[in-house]
């Protein structure tokens, strides 16, 4: 198998080590998307990741920051930013600020959005911060944007190390740091969530951890560890990006399609998936994407075919359950629909929009206790999901149970304040409840967040 070559390290003439506050941000669940996405669409999210690192460090460098006293490096899906002036209560006011702003930049990039309409959800961050030493030897950055990191999150090397209690809207943060921000030492329990002040962002949640810098070390050290050989259809998409297309080649025209379909032009995209398909009729990602397009327009029977036979090519794969039940409900199919998410949750029992996706489908049905059920698996596998709980709410209020509906809509808000359905139907739970101000002001922000949000004009002219 052929070896990655190394990415360009940037030599500094920095050789001293340093005390300094470190952020270490990385891609929750890249395995995931290292795994089913490949390596393309992998290389596209740590492209937009860097870039949006970049940016947010450039924007906040650029008015609080010397040059000197900041070093950024970049390990695939990982990131390092060393803050270093010798005052750390301000190194650490800047990594917390850092921190804040990457999250909100990478949550609102392309590359979320997209994620957003195909799967309702984000692709979300790890982000830790804590105090150690560090030798400013060199500078790395951009590493893993062709496939460095790649088969790091592929093998779930990375995944492994995390932390426990590391969960998807919370910073991570050495607890001997805390004191600076807040005198809370006394009773401070590794692992507990607290809410901060930090001087201009606001309260923000944190979870105290005893030492981040050796998690951080750990990440690093598997990934230089870590063998970088490549499968063909990944030294393929390497040589596809450096300009070279071979017309016979599957995984070439499968990498065109993709580049058509996400372009939107869908009858060329179809065309070089079938032709990639000629080639290699084993191709089983081949037949799920060209189930994706003809899914995409419209049809669904067709896009049927190609999930099933992607899945009698190999029984365990989940994406193509996913799939097949995704166009089976829009078909009104809801049994087969059922099915088809209670075997993709078979093979993947961790994966909370497993559970998200049947309870919609159990909601659809009619079956409003069973939608609740699998809405709180997802919970319980995933409680940083603001999606769970407002489908959680809309689940109650379907069953006129307006007080859950309101505990659960609330949580939702309180994890993302611009989910239009959170507020919709909390909104109509005020309403049900004899709470008209509360259902006015509720119903405002969902037209707020989503003008063309009718129901929620509907009733909002009926109270006003």
């Amino acid at each position: 198998m052929k070896k990655i070559e190394q990415s360009n390290l940037l030599n500094s003439e920095k050789n001293r080590e340093v005390q300094a506050v470190i952020m270490f941000a990385d891609i929750i669940d890249s395995s995931k998307y290292a795994k089913f996405g490949g390596l393309r669409r992998y290389n596209r999210m740590v492209r937009e990741f860097h870039k949006t690192a970049q940016e947010t460090i450039d924007t906040y460098s650029s008015i609080k920051i010397e040059d000197e006293q900041l070093e950024k490096r970049a390990y695939g899906d990982e990131i390092s930013i060393f803050f270093y002036s010798n005052n750390v209560p301000t190194d650490l006011n800047h990594a917390l600020h850092c921190a804040v702003q990457l999250r909100n930049k990478w949550l609102e990039s392309s590359f979320n959005q997209q994620v957003l309409e195909e799967t309702d959800h984000r692709v979300e961050l790890r982000i830790g911060i804590g105090l150690g030493k560090v030798r400013l030897e060199r500078s790395i950055w951009g590493q893993g944007v062709t496939a460095e990191g790649f088969p790091i999150a592929q093998a779930k090397r990375i995944e492994g190390r995390a932390s426990e209690i590391a969960t998807k809207s919370k910073i991570l943060l050495q607890a001997t740091l805390i004191e600076p921000l807040k005198n809370i030492n006394s009773g401070l329990k590794i692992g507990e969530p607290i809410t901060i002040d930090v001087k201009g962002i606001g309260e923000i949640i944190v979870v105290p951890v005893e030492d981040y810098q050796e998690l951080q070390r750990k990440y690093i050290s598997e990934l230089n560890a870590y063998s970088k050989e490549i499968s063909p259809e990944d030294q393929s998409y390497l040589d596809y990006t450096a300009g070279s297309f071979e017309p016979n080649n599957p995984y070439h025209l499968f990498f065109k399609g993709n580049e058509l379909f996400h372009q939107n032009m869908l009858d060329e995209a179809v065309a070089f998936y079938r032709r990639a398909l000629e080639l290699q009729p084993d191709f089983v990602r081949g037949y799920n994407n060209l189930g994706m397009a003809l899914r995409r327009q419209g049809k669904f029977e067709e896009a049927i075919d190609q999930y099933r036979t992607a899945i009698r090519i190999k029984p365990g794969y989940g994406f193509g359950f996913v799939n097949l039940g995704v166009a089976l409900k829009q078909l009104g199919r809801l049994d087969e629909a059922i099915n088809a998410y209670q075997r993709a949750i078979e093979i993947n029992p961790n994966d909370s929009d497993g559970y998200n996706n049947l309870g919609a489908a159990y909601r659809r049905k009619g079956m409003f206790e069973h939608a609740v059920d699998q809405y709180k698996r997802a919970i319980d596998l995933n409680p940083d999901q603001n999606l769970f709980y407002s489908n959680l709410g809309e689940a109650y209020a379907l069953q006129g149970k307006w007080l859950k509906t309101i505990d659960a809509c609330r949580k939702s808000i309180e994890l993302d304040t611009f989910n239009d359905e959170a507020h919709y139907y909390l909104g109509l739970a005020y309403e049900n409840s004899d709470q008209k101000n509360g259902a006015i002001e509720e119903y405002i922000k969902a037209i707020e967040v989503n003008p063309e949000y009718t129901e929620a004009r509907d009733r909002l002219a009926e109270l006003q």
